[in-house]
């Protein structure tokens, strides 16, 4: 009725304001955790890099070896 309405809108503008906090609230804790994320992968992303350059010098090294030893059986 019409004593109930300002007592609802008074409750929705509340209800909107409490829901803007709590969006903003999440959104601010969802960019930290993204940005934690975006460190491990890039962490993760150089050691593998960095393993690929081990495995293959090793690879060269190994192959290197191979020729020397088929050289001095010869």
């Amino acid at each position: 009725s019409q004593k109930e309405w300002p007592r609802k809108q008074a409750q929705t503008k509340a209800a909107v304001r409490k829901a803007r906090v709590v969006e903003e609230r999440v959104l601010t804790e969802a960019k930290k955790k993204t940005k934690i994320a975006e460190r491990v992968v890039q962490a993760a992303v150089k050691n593998a890099t960095q393993a690929n350059i081990t495995a293959t010098q090793a690879e060269d090294t190994a192959n290197t070896v191979s020729k020397v030893r088929e050289w001095w059986t010869l």
